[in-house]
Protein backbone atom coordinates (compact mmCIF):
# COMPACT_ATOMS: atom_id res chain seq x y z
CA UNK A 1 0.00 0.00 0.00
CA UNK A 2 1.48 3.41 -0.66
CA UNK A 3 1.86 5.61 1.67
CA UNK A 4 1.02 8.62 0.22
CA UNK A 5 -2.44 7.63 -1.20
CA UNK A 6 -4.76 7.21 2.18
CA UNK A 7 -7.52 6.16 -0.67
CA UNK A 8 -6.55 2.61 -0.88
CA UNK A 9 -7.70 -0.21 0.54
CA UNK A 10 -6.89 0.02 4.33
CA UNK A 11 -4.97 -2.74 6.09
CA UNK A 12 -5.29 -3.22 9.84
CA UNK A 13 -2.14 -5.48 9.91
CA UNK A 14 0.83 -5.59 8.49
CA UNK A 15 4.02 -7.49 8.93
CA UNK A 16 5.26 -5.59 11.79
CA UNK A 17 1.30 -5.14 13.23
CA UNK A 18 2.10 -7.79 16.13
CA UNK A 19 5.61 -6.02 16.97
CA UNK A 20 3.87 -2.90 17.52
CA UNK A 21 0.85 -4.08 19.04
CA UNK A 22 2.73 -5.71 21.97
CA UNK A 23 5.08 -2.41 21.93
CA UNK A 24 2.16 -0.28 22.56
CA UNK A 25 0.18 -2.52 24.76
CA UNK A 26 3.27 -3.00 27.20
CA UNK A 27 3.84 0.53 27.60
CA UNK A 28 0.03 1.43 28.06
CA UNK A 29 0.31 -1.57 31.36
CA UNK A 30 2.84 0.19 32.70
CA UNK A 31 1.73 3.80 32.05
CA UNK A 32 -2.04 3.28 33.31
CA UNK A 33 -3.00 -0.40 34.33
CA UNK A 34 0.50 -1.56 36.22
CA UNK A 35 -1.43 -1.34 39.75
CA UNK A 36 -5.00 -2.26 38.30
CA UNK A 37 -5.37 -5.43 41.08
CA UNK A 38 -5.45 -2.48 43.68
CA UNK A 39 -7.76 -0.38 41.53
CA UNK A 40 -11.57 -0.13 42.52
CA UNK A 41 -14.90 1.87 41.93
CA UNK A 42 -14.75 5.94 41.73
CA UNK A 43 -16.94 8.53 40.99
CA UNK A 44 -18.91 7.60 38.07
CA UNK A 45 -18.05 4.01 38.58
CA UNK A 46 -21.00 3.64 40.79
CA UNK A 47 -23.86 4.73 38.10
CA UNK A 48 -22.35 2.50 35.12
CA UNK A 49 -19.98 -0.29 36.61
CA UNK A 50 -21.15 -1.17 40.28
CA UNK A 51 -24.45 -2.23 39.45
CA UNK A 52 -23.69 -4.98 36.67
CA UNK A 53 -21.69 -6.48 39.01
CA UNK A 54 -24.13 -8.58 40.31
CA UNK A 55 -26.79 -8.86 37.57
CA UNK A 56 -28.09 -11.86 36.11
CA UNK A 57 -28.57 -12.33 32.11
CA UNK A 58 -31.92 -11.20 32.34
CA UNK A 59 -30.87 -8.05 34.11
CA UNK A 60 -28.98 -6.92 31.05
CA UNK A 61 -31.66 -7.89 28.50
CA UNK A 62 -33.69 -5.81 30.44
CA UNK A 63 -31.10 -2.88 30.48
CA UNK A 64 -31.66 -2.75 26.73
CA UNK A 65 -34.75 -0.10 27.65
CA UNK A 66 -32.00 2.80 27.22
CA UNK A 67 -32.31 1.96 23.48
CA UNK A 68 -35.50 3.54 23.62
CA UNK A 69 -35.05 5.80 26.27
CA UNK A 70 -31.99 7.55 25.29
CA UNK A 71 -30.51 8.84 28.30
CA UNK A 72 -28.39 12.21 28.09
CA UNK A 73 -29.32 11.37 24.26
CA UNK A 74 -25.97 8.53 24.47
CA UNK A 75 -28.09 4.92 24.75
CA UNK A 76 -24.64 3.47 23.35
CA UNK A 77 -22.59 5.28 25.89
CA UNK A 78 -25.12 4.09 28.48
CA UNK A 79 -25.58 0.50 27.85
CA UNK A 80 -21.57 -0.18 26.59
CA UNK A 81 -20.09 0.24 29.83
CA UNK A 82 -22.99 -1.76 31.72
CA UNK A 83 -22.47 -4.53 28.96
CA UNK A 84 -18.77 -4.77 29.26
CA UNK A 85 -18.67 -4.92 33.49
CA UNK A 86 -21.40 -7.28 32.92
CA UNK A 87 -19.18 -9.84 30.86
CA UNK A 88 -15.97 -8.70 33.27
CA UNK A 89 -17.98 -9.67 36.32
CA UNK A 90 -19.29 -12.94 35.07
CA UNK A 91 -15.39 -13.91 33.77
CA UNK A 92 -14.24 -12.89 37.29
CA UNK A 93 -15.32 -9.96 38.69
CA UNK A 94 -13.73 -6.28 38.96
CA UNK A 95 -10.06 -7.28 38.12
CA UNK A 96 -11.54 -8.79 34.73
CA UNK A 97 -12.81 -5.45 33.60
CA UNK A 98 -9.85 -3.48 34.26
CA UNK A 99 -8.52 -5.66 31.73
CA UNK A 100 -11.62 -5.69 29.34
CA UNK A 101 -11.08 -1.57 29.86
CA UNK A 102 -7.03 -2.15 29.11
CA UNK A 103 -7.75 -3.91 25.92
CA UNK A 104 -9.95 -0.54 24.80
CA UNK A 105 -7.23 1.72 25.12
CA UNK A 106 -4.57 -0.08 23.53
CA UNK A 107 -7.31 -1.14 20.73
CA UNK A 108 -7.59 2.53 20.12
CA UNK A 109 -4.09 3.36 20.28
CA UNK A 110 -3.18 0.24 17.55
CA UNK A 111 -6.30 1.76 15.74
CA UNK A 112 -4.37 5.45 15.53
CA UNK A 113 -1.46 3.53 14.55
CA UNK A 114 -2.92 1.69 11.34
CA UNK A 115 -4.53 5.39 10.03
CA UNK A 116 -0.94 7.01 10.51
CA UNK A 117 0.64 4.34 8.74
CA UNK A 118 -2.06 4.58 5.97
CA UNK A 119 -1.29 8.41 6.07
CA UNK A 120 2.47 8.73 6.33
CA UNK A 121 5.66 6.57 7.62
CA UNK A 122 6.34 3.98 10.04
CA UNK A 123 8.34 6.54 12.48
CA UNK A 124 5.58 9.11 12.58
CA UNK A 125 2.93 6.35 13.04
CA UNK A 126 4.49 4.52 15.76
CA UNK A 127 5.10 7.97 17.70
CA UNK A 128 1.64 9.12 16.85
CA UNK A 129 0.03 6.23 18.46
CA UNK A 130 2.75 6.50 21.51
CA UNK A 131 1.26 10.14 21.61
CA UNK A 132 -2.17 8.58 21.54
CA UNK A 133 -1.61 6.32 24.14
CA UNK A 134 -0.01 8.11 26.64
CA UNK A 135 -1.63 11.41 25.38
CA UNK A 136 -0.83 13.26 28.48
CA UNK A 137 -3.41 16.34 29.40
CA UNK A 138 -6.27 13.63 29.48
CA UNK A 139 -5.72 11.45 32.93
CA UNK A 140 -8.66 9.19 32.94
CA UNK A 141 -7.36 6.53 30.94
CA UNK A 142 -7.65 4.62 34.11
CA UNK A 143 -10.96 5.46 35.54
CA UNK A 144 -12.86 2.70 34.35
CA UNK A 145 -15.96 4.10 33.56
CA UNK A 146 -13.74 6.26 30.89
CA UNK A 147 -12.19 3.06 29.02
CA UNK A 148 -15.33 1.44 28.77
CA UNK A 149 -17.47 4.63 28.31
CA UNK A 150 -15.59 7.55 27.16
CA UNK A 151 -12.67 5.69 24.96
CA UNK A 152 -15.54 3.34 23.03
CA UNK A 153 -16.46 6.55 21.24
CA UNK A 154 -12.62 7.40 20.10
CA UNK A 155 -12.90 3.51 19.24
CA UNK A 156 -16.22 4.73 16.92
CA UNK A 157 -13.89 8.13 15.65
CA UNK A 158 -10.98 5.80 14.74
CA UNK A 159 -12.82 3.09 13.03
CA UNK A 160 -15.15 5.99 10.93
CA UNK A 161 -11.90 7.33 9.90
CA UNK A 162 -10.06 4.51 8.49
CA UNK A 163 -12.91 3.19 6.64
CA UNK A 164 -13.53 7.10 5.33
CA UNK A 165 -10.09 6.88 4.16
CA UNK A 166 -10.46 3.60 2.38
CA UNK A 167 -13.00 5.27 0.44
CA UNK A 168 -15.90 3.52 1.60
CA UNK A 169 -19.20 5.98 1.07
CA UNK A 170 -21.63 4.83 3.56
CA UNK A 171 -20.17 2.80 6.06
CA UNK A 172 -18.07 5.65 7.73
CA UNK A 173 -21.52 7.58 8.40
CA UNK A 174 -22.92 4.39 10.15
CA UNK A 175 -19.79 4.14 12.41
CA UNK A 176 -19.47 7.43 13.57
CA UNK A 177 -23.50 7.61 14.42
CA UNK A 178 -22.12 5.09 17.03
CA UNK A 179 -19.84 8.04 18.70
CA UNK A 180 -22.33 10.55 18.54
CA UNK A 181 -24.70 8.04 20.63
CA UNK A 182 -21.95 7.77 23.13
CA UNK A 183 -19.97 10.40 23.50
CA UNK A 184 -20.36 13.20 21.45
CA UNK A 185 -16.89 14.99 21.22
CA UNK A 186 -15.13 12.82 19.44
CA UNK A 187 -17.53 12.70 16.77
CA UNK A 188 -16.66 16.68 16.12
CA UNK A 189 -13.34 15.39 14.94
CA UNK A 190 -14.77 13.67 12.23
CA UNK A 191 -15.91 16.79 10.55
CA UNK A 192 -12.39 17.23 10.09
CA UNK A 193 -11.33 13.80 8.28
CA UNK A 194 -10.96 15.01 5.12
CA UNK A 195 -8.22 17.18 5.36
CA UNK A 196 -6.05 14.04 6.23
CA UNK A 197 -6.23 13.17 2.23
CA UNK A 198 -3.04 13.42 0.25
CA UNK A 199 -4.48 15.88 -2.76
CA UNK A 200 -5.83 18.87 -1.17
CA UNK A 201 -7.44 20.53 -4.65
CA UNK A 202 -10.92 22.06 -5.54
CA UNK A 203 -12.44 18.02 -5.34
CA UNK A 204 -11.42 18.13 -1.52
CA UNK A 205 -13.33 21.70 -0.97
CA UNK A 206 -16.53 19.65 -2.82
CA UNK A 207 -16.25 16.28 -0.72
CA UNK A 208 -15.93 18.97 2.45
CA UNK A 209 -18.85 20.29 2.00
CA UNK A 210 -20.77 17.26 1.26
CA UNK A 211 -19.22 15.63 4.29
CA UNK A 212 -19.91 18.36 6.49
CA UNK A 213 -23.39 18.24 5.13
CA UNK A 214 -24.15 14.93 6.02
CA UNK A 215 -23.04 15.16 9.48
CA UNK A 216 -24.62 18.45 10.32
CA UNK A 217 -27.92 16.31 9.24
CA UNK A 218 -27.11 13.19 11.33
CA UNK A 219 -26.66 16.17 14.14
CA UNK A 220 -30.03 17.09 13.47
CA UNK A 221 -32.03 14.12 13.40
CA UNK A 222 -30.11 12.87 16.80
CA UNK A 223 -30.87 16.70 18.20
CA UNK A 224 -34.71 16.37 16.73
CA UNK A 225 -34.96 12.98 18.51
CA UNK A 226 -33.58 14.48 21.72
CA UNK A 227 -35.90 17.46 21.79
CA UNK A 228 -38.85 14.91 21.01
CA UNK A 229 -38.04 12.86 24.07
CA UNK A 230 -37.18 15.95 26.67
CA UNK A 231 -34.13 15.40 26.83
CA UNK A 232 -32.58 17.93 29.34
CA UNK A 233 -29.37 19.24 28.35
CA UNK A 234 -31.09 19.78 24.75
CA UNK A 235 -33.87 21.84 26.46
CA UNK A 236 -31.10 23.66 28.50
CA UNK A 237 -29.32 24.14 25.01
CA UNK A 238 -31.77 25.54 23.55
CA UNK A 239 -32.89 28.47 25.88
CA UNK A 240 -29.11 29.46 26.04
CA UNK A 241 -28.05 29.64 22.28
CA UNK A 242 -25.74 32.73 22.49
CA UNK A 243 -23.89 31.96 25.61
CA UNK A 244 -23.51 28.72 24.08
CA UNK A 245 -21.83 30.00 20.78
CA UNK A 246 -19.88 32.40 22.32
CA UNK A 247 -18.44 29.66 24.91
CA UNK A 248 -18.16 27.02 22.41
CA UNK A 249 -15.71 29.32 19.92
CA UNK A 250 -13.84 30.38 23.54
CA UNK A 251 -13.16 26.65 24.12
CA UNK A 252 -11.78 26.10 20.67
CA UNK A 253 -9.08 28.25 21.04
CA UNK A 254 -7.87 27.53 25.15
CA UNK A 255 -8.35 23.75 24.62
CA UNK A 256 -6.27 23.46 22.15
CA UNK A 257 -4.12 26.00 24.15
CA UNK A 258 -4.02 23.54 27.45
CA UNK A 259 -3.90 20.56 25.85
CA UNK A 260 -0.65 21.23 23.41
CA UNK A 261 0.74 23.40 27.05
CA UNK A 262 0.36 20.17 28.87
CA UNK A 263 2.78 18.09 26.54
CA UNK A 264 5.61 20.21 28.03
CA UNK A 265 4.07 20.86 31.74
CA UNK A 266 2.68 17.17 32.35
CA UNK A 267 5.76 15.35 31.71
CA UNK A 268 7.24 17.77 34.32
CA UNK A 269 5.18 17.09 37.02
CA UNK A 270 6.16 14.15 38.94
CA UNK A 271 9.98 15.65 39.34
CA UNK A 272 8.27 17.38 42.08
CA UNK A 273 7.84 13.94 44.14
CA UNK A 274 10.30 11.70 42.40
CA UNK A 275 10.93 8.73 44.02
CA UNK A 276 12.29 5.15 43.54
CA UNK A 277 10.00 3.47 41.71
CA UNK A 278 9.47 6.71 39.23
CA UNK A 279 13.65 6.26 38.75
CA UNK A 280 12.62 2.10 38.02
CA UNK A 281 10.32 3.17 35.72
CA UNK A 282 11.99 6.27 33.85
CA UNK A 283 15.44 4.37 33.30
CA UNK A 284 13.52 1.05 32.22
CA UNK A 285 11.45 2.62 29.63
CA UNK A 286 14.32 4.37 29.05
CA UNK A 287 16.04 1.84 27.39
CA UNK A 288 13.02 -0.25 25.69
CA UNK A 289 12.36 3.25 23.79
CA UNK A 290 15.91 3.98 22.77
CA UNK A 291 15.97 0.11 21.28
CA UNK A 292 12.68 0.71 19.41
CA UNK A 293 12.97 4.22 18.14
CA UNK A 294 16.66 3.74 17.43
CA UNK A 295 15.03 0.72 14.89
CA UNK A 296 12.34 3.27 12.85
CA UNK A 297 13.85 4.02 9.16
CA UNK A 298 13.74 7.73 9.81
CA UNK A 299 14.12 9.02 5.98
CA UNK A 300 10.91 6.61 4.91
CA UNK A 301 8.76 10.00 5.23
CA UNK A 302 7.76 10.28 1.50
CA UNK A 303 9.88 10.92 -1.77
CA UNK A 304 13.12 11.96 -0.91
CA UNK A 305 13.73 15.69 -1.83
CA UNK A 306 16.12 18.19 -0.74
CA UNK A 307 15.01 20.85 0.79
CA UNK A 308 16.71 23.87 1.36
CA UNK A 309 16.22 26.16 4.75
CA UNK A 310 17.87 29.06 5.75
CA UNK A 311 18.33 30.31 8.49
CA UNK A 312 20.01 33.76 9.23
CA UNK A 313 20.49 36.23 12.53
CA UNK A 314 21.87 39.59 12.11
CA UNK A 315 22.38 39.84 15.71
CA UNK A 316 23.76 36.46 16.34
CA UNK A 317 25.62 36.49 12.89
CA UNK A 318 24.14 33.60 12.31
CA UNK A 319 23.51 32.61 8.45
CA UNK A 320 23.41 28.75 7.40
CA UNK A 321 21.74 26.55 5.18
CA UNK A 322 20.07 23.08 6.27
CA UNK A 323 18.99 20.18 4.04
CA UNK A 324 16.50 17.36 5.18
CA UNK A 325 15.40 14.53 2.98
CA UNK A 326 11.59 14.27 3.76
CA UNK A 327 8.33 15.72 2.07
CA UNK A 328 7.85 18.75 4.10
CA UNK A 329 4.73 19.36 1.91
CA UNK A 330 2.77 15.98 3.26
CA UNK A 331 4.32 16.38 6.94
CA UNK A 332 2.91 20.21 6.41
CA UNK A 333 -0.75 19.12 5.37
CA UNK A 334 -1.31 16.76 8.22
CA UNK A 335 0.46 19.29 10.56
CA UNK A 336 -2.66 21.83 9.43
CA UNK A 337 -5.05 18.98 9.47
CA UNK A 338 -4.28 18.35 12.86
CA UNK A 339 -4.97 21.83 14.24
CA UNK A 340 -7.94 21.68 12.79
CA UNK A 341 -9.14 18.41 14.23
CA UNK A 342 -7.49 19.72 17.47
CA UNK A 343 -10.10 22.67 17.63
CA UNK A 344 -12.59 20.20 16.59
CA UNK A 345 -12.65 18.25 19.67
CA UNK A 346 -13.35 21.39 21.70
CA UNK A 347 -16.73 22.63 20.09
CA UNK A 348 -18.91 20.60 22.54
CA UNK A 349 -16.74 21.28 25.91
CA UNK A 350 -19.53 24.39 26.27
CA UNK A 351 -21.27 21.93 29.07
CA UNK A 352 -17.41 21.37 30.52
CA UNK A 353 -16.16 25.27 30.35
CA UNK A 354 -13.62 26.54 30.45
CA UNK A 355 -11.51 23.35 29.05
CA UNK A 356 -8.42 23.82 30.79
CA UNK A 357 -8.56 20.87 33.60
CA UNK A 358 -5.22 19.48 34.62
CA UNK A 359 -5.88 16.77 36.76
CA UNK A 360 -8.68 15.04 37.43
CA UNK A 361 -11.70 13.38 36.41
CA UNK A 362 -12.69 16.65 34.38
CA UNK A 363 -9.01 16.08 32.32
CA UNK A 364 -12.20 14.23 30.01
CA UNK A 365 -12.58 17.41 28.17
CA UNK A 366 -9.40 16.80 26.45
CA UNK A 367 -10.75 13.19 25.17
CA UNK A 368 -11.12 14.16 21.61
CA UNK A 369 -8.06 16.49 22.03
CA UNK A 370 -5.90 12.90 21.58
CA UNK A 371 -6.48 12.52 17.80
CA UNK A 372 -5.44 15.98 16.63
CA UNK A 373 -3.03 16.51 19.36
CA UNK A 374 -0.93 13.46 19.20
CA UNK A 375 -0.55 14.09 15.18
CA UNK A 376 0.71 17.36 16.03
CA UNK A 377 3.21 16.32 18.55
CA UNK A 378 4.08 13.00 15.63
CA UNK A 379 4.50 15.86 12.88
CA UNK A 380 6.50 17.66 14.80
CA UNK A 381 9.11 14.81 16.13
CA UNK A 382 9.06 13.43 12.81
CA UNK A 383 10.43 16.61 10.80
CA UNK A 384 13.08 16.82 14.25
CA UNK A 385 14.06 13.25 13.82
CA UNK A 386 14.66 13.61 10.06
CA UNK A 387 16.95 17.00 10.43
CA UNK A 388 18.89 15.65 12.81
CA UNK A 389 18.99 12.00 10.76
CA UNK A 390 19.99 14.25 7.83
CA UNK A 391 23.02 15.67 10.06
CA UNK A 392 24.34 12.19 11.34
CA UNK A 393 22.67 12.82 14.87
CA UNK A 394 19.70 10.50 14.85
CA UNK A 395 21.43 8.85 17.87
CA UNK A 396 20.93 11.67 19.75
CA UNK A 397 17.57 12.98 18.94
CA UNK A 398 16.61 9.33 19.54
CA UNK A 399 17.47 9.35 23.03
CA UNK A 400 16.26 13.04 23.55
CA UNK A 401 12.77 11.53 22.62
CA UNK A 402 13.22 8.82 24.50
CA UNK A 403 13.80 10.82 27.63
CA UNK A 404 10.97 12.17 26.81
CA UNK A 405 8.22 9.35 26.34
CA UNK A 406 9.96 7.96 29.46
CA UNK A 407 9.27 11.06 31.70
CA UNK A 408 5.68 10.87 30.06
CA UNK A 409 5.57 7.18 30.94
CA UNK A 410 6.32 8.45 34.39
CA UNK A 411 4.06 11.08 34.93
CA UNK A 412 1.13 8.61 33.79
CA UNK A 413 2.54 5.95 35.96
CA UNK A 414 2.53 8.20 38.93
CA UNK A 415 -0.99 8.88 38.67
CA UNK A 416 -1.72 5.26 39.67
CA UNK A 417 -0.68 5.58 43.17
CA UNK A 418 -3.88 7.82 43.55
CA UNK A 419 -6.38 5.56 42.05
CA UNK A 420 -4.94 2.63 44.74
CA UNK A 421 -4.92 5.22 47.52
CA UNK A 422 -8.40 6.38 46.77
CA UNK A 423 -10.27 2.85 46.88
CA UNK A 424 -8.21 2.15 50.28
CA UNK A 425 -9.78 5.07 51.51
CA UNK A 426 -13.10 4.22 50.40
CA UNK A 427 -12.94 0.54 51.73
CA UNK A 428 -12.09 2.29 55.25
CA UNK A 429 -14.73 5.37 54.68
CA UNK A 430 -17.89 2.95 53.71
CA UNK A 431 -16.47 0.28 56.38
CA UNK A 432 -16.23 2.72 59.65
CA UNK A 433 -19.34 4.52 58.60
CA UNK A 434 -21.52 0.88 58.45
CA UNK A 435 -20.27 0.14 61.90
CA UNK A 436 -22.40 3.17 62.84
CA UNK A 437 -25.30 2.42 60.99
CA UNK A 438 -26.87 -0.85 62.01
CA UNK A 439 -30.09 1.02 62.75
CA UNK A 440 -30.72 2.52 59.06
CA UNK A 441 -34.17 2.57 58.45
CA UNK A 442 -36.51 3.86 55.48
CA UNK A 443 -35.98 7.61 54.98
CA UNK A 444 -32.60 7.35 56.90
CA UNK A 445 -30.24 10.16 55.61
CA UNK A 446 -26.61 10.05 56.48
CA UNK A 447 -24.64 12.93 56.89
CA UNK A 448 -20.94 12.93 56.94
CA UNK A 449 -18.76 15.98 57.36
CA UNK A 450 -15.92 16.47 55.32
CA UNK A 451 -13.59 17.89 57.49
CA UNK A 452 -10.36 15.53 57.89
CA UNK A 453 -11.35 13.45 55.55
CA UNK A 454 -8.31 11.93 53.16
CA UNK A 455 -8.11 13.66 50.28
CA UNK A 456 -6.37 12.65 46.43
CA UNK A 457 -5.86 14.59 43.75
CA UNK A 458 -6.20 12.93 40.27
CA UNK A 459 -9.16 10.90 41.57
CA UNK A 460 -11.69 11.67 44.91
CA UNK A 461 -12.61 9.35 47.27
CA UNK A 462 -15.99 10.50 48.29
CA UNK A 463 -18.29 12.31 45.09
CA UNK A 464 -21.76 12.86 43.97
CA UNK A 465 -21.88 9.25 44.03
CA UNK A 466 -21.71 8.59 47.28
CA UNK A 467 -25.92 8.70 47.84
CA UNK A 468 -25.85 5.33 45.24
CA UNK A 469 -23.72 3.15 47.43
CA UNK A 470 -25.63 1.99 50.77
CA UNK A 471 -28.37 0.50 48.32
CA UNK A 472 -25.81 -1.11 45.82
CA UNK A 473 -24.13 -2.64 48.76
CA UNK A 474 -27.16 -3.91 51.19
CA UNK A 475 -30.52 -5.37 49.83
CA UNK A 476 -33.14 -3.09 51.49
CA UNK A 477 -36.97 -4.13 52.31
CA UNK A 478 -38.83 -3.70 48.72
CA UNK A 479 -41.39 -1.97 50.85
CA UNK A 480 -38.81 1.03 51.76
CA UNK A 481 -39.81 3.54 49.51
CA UNK A 482 -36.69 5.87 50.25
CA UNK A 483 -33.80 3.75 50.90
CA UNK A 484 -30.97 5.03 53.21
CA UNK A 485 -28.60 7.76 51.78
CA UNK A 486 -25.41 9.06 52.62
CA UNK A 487 -24.36 12.46 51.83
CA UNK A 488 -21.19 14.06 52.36
CA UNK A 489 -21.14 17.41 53.15
CA UNK A 490 -19.28 20.38 54.47
CA UNK A 491 -19.50 21.95 57.81
CA UNK A 492 -21.28 24.46 57.61
CA UNK A 493 -24.17 22.24 55.66
CA UNK A 494 -27.11 23.49 58.22
CA UNK A 495 -26.56 27.17 56.85
CA UNK A 496 -28.24 26.09 53.44
CA UNK A 497 -31.13 24.43 55.22
CA UNK A 498 -34.66 26.39 54.94
CA UNK A 499 -37.53 26.52 57.42
CA UNK A 500 -40.98 25.88 56.26
CA UNK A 501 -43.26 26.16 58.99
CA UNK A 502 -42.27 23.56 61.52
CA UNK A 503 -40.34 21.57 58.95
CA UNK A 504 -36.63 21.97 57.72
CA UNK A 505 -35.83 21.57 53.71
CA UNK A 506 -32.79 21.03 51.99
CA UNK A 507 -31.68 21.03 48.56
CA UNK A 508 -30.33 17.49 47.35
CA UNK A 509 -28.19 17.01 45.16
CA UNK A 510 -28.31 15.72 41.59
CA UNK A 511 -27.29 11.28 41.97
CA UNK A 512 -30.31 9.39 41.23
CA UNK A 513 -32.47 11.90 40.39
CA UNK A 514 -31.87 15.63 39.62
CA UNK A 515 -31.69 17.91 42.28
CA UNK A 516 -34.56 18.66 44.82
CA UNK A 517 -35.88 20.16 47.63
CA UNK A 518 -36.80 17.51 50.59
CA UNK A 519 -37.95 17.73 54.29
CA UNK A 520 -35.37 16.27 56.74
CA UNK A 521 -37.15 13.45 58.60
CA UNK A 522 -36.95 14.24 62.33
CA UNK A 523 -35.62 11.42 64.36
CA UNK A 524 -34.20 10.01 61.20
CA UNK A 525 -30.98 11.66 60.24
CA UNK A 526 -27.79 10.42 61.10
CA UNK A 527 -24.46 12.84 61.63
CA UNK A 528 -21.27 11.56 61.34
CA UNK A 529 -17.73 13.02 62.09
CA UNK A 530 -14.10 11.73 61.94
CA UNK A 531 -12.47 11.85 64.74
CA UNK A 532 -8.60 9.99 65.60
CA UNK A 533 -8.84 8.67 61.58
CA UNK A 534 -12.32 6.85 62.44
CA UNK A 535 -16.02 8.05 61.37
CA UNK A 536 -17.79 8.82 64.74
CA UNK A 537 -21.85 8.97 65.57
CA UNK A 538 -23.16 12.15 66.98
CA UNK A 539 -26.52 12.13 69.49
CA UNK A 540 -28.75 14.66 70.73
CA UNK A 541 -30.12 17.36 68.47
CA UNK A 542 -28.75 20.17 66.12
CA UNK A 543 -30.43 23.38 66.30
CA UNK A 544 -31.52 24.54 62.75
CA UNK A 545 -33.19 28.25 61.62
CA UNK A 546 -34.86 27.74 65.28
CA UNK A 547 -35.98 24.68 64.88
CA UNK A 548 -34.34 21.44 66.69
CA UNK A 549 -33.68 18.56 64.26
CA UNK A 550 -33.32 15.68 66.81
CA UNK A 551 -30.89 13.35 65.40
CA UNK A 552 -31.44 9.47 65.00
CA UNK A 553 -30.92 8.08 68.86
CA UNK A 554 -29.18 4.35 68.35
CA UNK A 555 -31.45 1.42 69.62
CA UNK A 556 -29.93 -0.81 72.23
CA UNK A 557 -28.30 -4.56 70.77
CA UNK A 558 -29.91 -3.55 67.03
CA UNK A 559 -28.84 -5.91 64.51
CA UNK A 560 -28.87 -5.47 60.58
CA UNK A 561 -30.65 -7.97 58.84
CA UNK A 562 -30.88 -6.96 55.38
CA UNK A 563 -28.90 -9.28 52.26
CA UNK A 564 -25.60 -8.08 51.20
CA UNK A 565 -25.29 -7.20 47.63
CA UNK A 566 -22.18 -7.55 45.56
CA UNK A 567 -20.30 -4.27 45.61
CA UNK A 568 -20.32 -5.26 49.73
CA UNK A 569 -17.98 -7.69 48.94
CA UNK A 570 -15.34 -5.02 47.41
CA UNK A 571 -15.94 -2.01 49.66
CA UNK A 572 -16.24 -3.77 53.38
CA UNK A 573 -14.51 -5.90 55.16
CA UNK A 574 -16.41 -8.83 56.33
CA UNK A 575 -15.15 -9.06 60.11
CA UNK A 576 -17.16 -5.41 60.39
CA UNK A 577 -20.50 -6.70 59.33
CA UNK A 578 -19.84 -10.01 61.15
CA UNK A 579 -19.42 -8.57 64.54
CA UNK A 580 -22.35 -5.59 64.25
CA UNK A 581 -24.76 -8.66 63.48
Amino acid sequence: MSKSSPDNKVQFWGKNSLKVLAFLALTIWVAHFFYFRYFGLYEDDYAYISEPLGWHLSDLLAYTRVFVDWPQGRPIGFFLPHFLAFIGAQLGGLHVIYIIGFVVVILNAFLFYSLLKMLSSEALAVIGALAFGLFPADTTHTFLMHALGLQTSLTFLLLASLCYLAGKRVLPYLIILGSLLTYESPFMVFLGVPLLKSRWDRSLVKELIRHVAILLGIILVVVVIRTFMGEQRIMTTRSNILPILFKMSKAMVLGPARSLSLFFYGPIRPLAHWNRELTIVFSACLVFFVLVLHRLSIDSLGQKYNYLLTLRSRIFNFNRAFQAPVSYSRIAQLFMAALVMLSLAYVLSFTHFPPTAIYGRATSVHLAAAFGGSLVFACVCSVLLSFANAYRLKSYAVVVLACYLSLVVAYRFSIQPDFKQAWQNQRSFWTSAIENLPDMTDETIVFVLDHDLPQTQYIITNSWADPLILKQMFQFPEHWKNPPRLFVVHRDWTESIIREGDQLKWKVPTAEVWSHWEVLPNANVVLLEMENGKLVRRFGSISIQGLNLELKPMPPDVKPTWGKRALYGYLIAEASYQSSR
